[in-house]
């Protein structure tokens, strides 16, 4: 019965130390109890899928979290780096130890990241174009994305006279209003598209530090590629404890300049990770794809992939793979080693693991245009996103995703994550649970 289900699930949480986002899902399929001539019996014709809420848990002893630890770190700040060890690792002076994080103060960015145990979690420069860890405005437009009045338009004008395009689309909004134009229409007028990313500039740094943690704030702007104009401005505080977490915390607020952009591709984080970080492991819904908009037919779990199984292979390559509602999600090399990405407690991120960089994805026109890799040979791509706009999909040659489905521009945003070392042997759902 479901009390002596429910009663179940009771004693196992009981069974468990006390956490803070230990989370369990009733699963209720229906299946075909004999043959049909439309189905074999067993065949899955309903399923259904509840949160179940523990509670008489907050007398339980509560771990060791990611900020318990008794060592040290050590700050030296360069020209253009803020590097960041532990105490003992320092050589004969603070300028001989071996650093695990590596900021930019260029622009606000992580350039280096590695464990406590010497594992590498970014690519190097001489594998992707830094930086390798980063804020994230773009994606690779999908056929719905491209759907608006120019794509109309462009078909009805001859071949010959298709440079004229982007005039043409201009003097048409102006006229008519642009409220028909496309997605990509509007990120590709602002710079907002994986051929032509905007850049980011840190104006300035800040760094405080207590016994148990320092904190790193980067006041940036987010500027149109080859231009002054300020599309975003965004605060990027690292708060790093000795253990080897970090704790980051962002804040956008969209300028005037964009506010006309009906939905922003997404607000999130790109991660550029060494090779070997391949297995993927993640607590959110799955196991096929899914977006805020097409989701209702996945379930919540814990999952395993890969970057080539996470990838789909549309006809047309655009954005694909994403994972809605991840409360955490780790990358780990055959050892077991590497790192785990968290949210802070009742959050949830969205999550996208690829092999292919958006820039070819949004450039090619057939899968045959994308060069084949294998899982642990190629840098594993990967977006943490706050919030990412649906797919939509009613129709393709107009703009529709639904207003509760698109990223505002007239808003300011307010996120945060962890970064969690993983080491061999132990369990990245367990690391999670106390953060």
């Amino acid at each position: 019965s479901l009390d002596s289900a429910l009663s179940g699930i009771s004693r196992l949480e009981r069974s468990v130390a006390g956490t803070k986002q230990l989370k369990y899902w009733l699963n209720i399929r229906g299946t075909l109890r004999s043959n049909e001539t439309w189905a074999n019996a067993g065949h899955l014709i309903v399923t259904n899928q509840f949160c179940v809420k523990i509670t008489g848990l907050e007398s339980l002893r509560m771990e060791e979290g990611p900020t318990a630890t008794e060592s040290s770190l050590l700050v030296n700040e360069h020209e253009t780096l803020i590097q960041i060890a532990l105490d003992g690792e320092k050589g004969e002076s603070d300028e001989d130890c071996t650093p695990f994080l590596t900021i930019c103060k260029v622009t606000g960015t992580i350039k280096a990241l590695r464990t406590k145990d010497g594992t590498e979690v970014l690519a190097s420069p001489q594998e992707v174009e830094p930086p390798a860890f980063s804020p994230n405005y773009t994606r690779a437009s999908t056929d719905n994305d491209r759907g608006g009045i120019e794509l109309l338009l462009g078909f009805l004008l001859p071949e010959h006279f298709r440079f004229l395009n982007p005039v043409i689309f201009r003097v048409y909004g102006l006229f008519k209003g642009f409220s028909q134009m496309s997605y990509s229409w509007f990120w590709s007028m602002y710079g907002l598209t994986p051929d032509s990313p905007p850049e980011i500039k840190c104006n300035r740094t800040s760094i405080s530090q207590t016994h148990g943690s320092v904190t790193i704030s980067c006041f940036c702007s987010i500027v149109k590629r080859g231009t002054s104009k300020k599309l975003i401005e965004q605060k990027i505080v690292y708060e790093v404890f000795p253990g080897g977490s970090i704790r980051v915390q962002t804040l956008v607020h969209p300028t005037k300049a964009i506010r006309s952009i009906p939905s922003l591709a997404r607000i999130g984080l790109s991660m550029k990770l060494n090779s070997n970080l391949f297995n993927v492991m993640f607590c959110g819904r799955g196991k096929v794809e899914n977006y805020p908009d097409r989701k209702s037919g996945t379930e919540m779990g814990v999952w395993c992939t890969t970057p080539t199984q996470n990838e789909f292979d549309y006809i047309v390559p655009s954005e694909n793979g994403n994972k809605s509602d991840c409360s955490w999600a780790s990358f780990m090399n055959p050892k077991g080693e590497g790192v785990c990405v968290v949210a802070p407690e009742g959050k949830a991120f969205n999550m996208g693991v690829s092999l292919n960089t958006q820039l070819e994805l949004h450039r090619a026109l057939h899968t045959c245009d994308l060069e084949p890799r294998q899982d642990g040979t190629s840098p594993v791509y990967v977006s943490i996103d706050h919030e990412i706009m649906g797919v939509a999909g009613d129709v393709s040659w107009f703009p529709v995703v639904y207003p509760d489905f698109i990223v505002k521009t007239q808003k300011t945003y307010d996120y945060s994550l962890w970064i969690l070392p993983v080491r061999e042997g132990e369990n990245p759902a367990h690391k999670a649970k106390y953060v």
